[in-house]
């Protein structure tokens, strides 16, 4: 393949060449269409079986999630109708946008919001994204996430026999920790079993990288929720779809930490959220639900208030601008 890197972020997967990896040798592979026909399956399978046994949280799959989250020290933040955990702490920095292009067109229900702020002298980072790029059909699933893979109408029919017809990324992605790289035989007969299990495999590679360490993955209606070490951090990371648009949510904090497991509160109710949130988060959840000019000047006045930089201001004002 022609990538060098086992890097591809959850958000950049607009080229979608996910069945990538970092050992040279198999890193300069490509393939073709014709790799995943019965004959040839066994050798192709060796291959992406060898990259995906090195990728991190290849063993990784889904475990039951846990009755008691064990959620501390965390505000509510209503994200479009759905309960979210943020960390309670001063925040720095809030940036809105809804500039997130398909096909060269914005969407309107589109929104990306990025909080950062210190604990204990660290940074925590909390970012949360609705867009319709990772829930787009594909068709022709080959073509879209296996690099050197040309469009086709056999792809078209591999993609109606194993998935049904037309799969979103988000799809794969939710399926991916069904599966690890010990699933796959490799032997011709089990071609038609095996073949769908490798492009969703491929989910799971993508959303790690060389400095991610999956610990765990559970899952959640439409979607997943995972738990990694990354650079000495603790990150929880959630995506699921919902009426044609995919939601994210990051959350990076340092180890040991006394949040408890924040992560296992998104999109869940059984959690009490901690006192005193401030006036600028409700803001933003009115904001984000009604997209009014008068509701983004709000939140840029509730910023300036709150002390936030300036950045996160002009943000707001952004959002006022684009709102009219």
């Amino acid at each position: 393949m022609s990538r060098k890197t086992c890097a591809i972020g959850l958000l950049s997967l607009i080229s979608l060449n996910l069945i990538t990896g970092c050992d040279n040798q198999v890193a300069d592979t490509k393939y073709s269409i014709e790799d995943f026909r019965p004959a040839n399956w066994p050798r192709t399978c060796q291959q992406i079986k060898q990259v995906l046994e090195k990728s991190p949280g290849d063993r990784i799959i889904y475990q039951n999630r846990p009755q008691n989250h064990n959620i501390q020290s965390s505000w509510e933040f209503n994200w479009l109708g759905e309960r979210l955990p943020i960390p309670a702490l001063q925040y720095q920095h809030v940036a809105v946008s809804s500039s997130q292009k398909v096909n060269g067109d914005s969407d309107k229900n589109a929104y990306s919001v990025k909080l950062s702020g210190e604990l204990k002298g660290k940074t925590v980072l909390v970012s949360i994204e609705r867009g319709n790029v990772l829930t787009q059909p594909m068709d022709d699933v080959f073509s879209a996430v296996v690099d050197g893979v040309k469009p086709s109408e056999e792809g078209k029919t591999l993609t109606k026999q194993f998935f049904g017809g037309p799969v979103t990324m988000v799809h794969l992605m939710s399926q991916s920790y069904n599966y690890q790289s010990s699933d796959f035989t490799c032997n011709r007969s089990q071609w038609e079993k095996e073949v769908p299990i490798a492009i969703r495999l491929g989910g799971k590679s993508s959303r790690n990288d060389t400095n991610d360490n999956d610990i765990a993955a559970y899952k959640l209606d439409q979607g997943l929720v995972s738990l990694s070490n990354r650079n000495n951090n603790e990150r929880w990371r959630s995506l699921w779809e919902d009426k044609n648009m995919y939601n994210s949510v990051i959350l990076e904090l340092p180890t040991g930490h006394n949040y408890g497991k924040i992560g296992l509160g998104v999109k869940q109710s059984n959690w009490k959220s901690a006192p005193d949130s401030p006036k600028w988060l409700n803001t933003l959840a009115t904001a984000l639900k009604h997209p009014k000019p008068s509701n983004w000047e709000a939140l840029a006045q509730d910023f300036e208030a709150a002390k936030l930089s300036e950045e996160s201001i002009a943000s707001a004002k952004r959002m006022a601008v684009k709102a009219q």
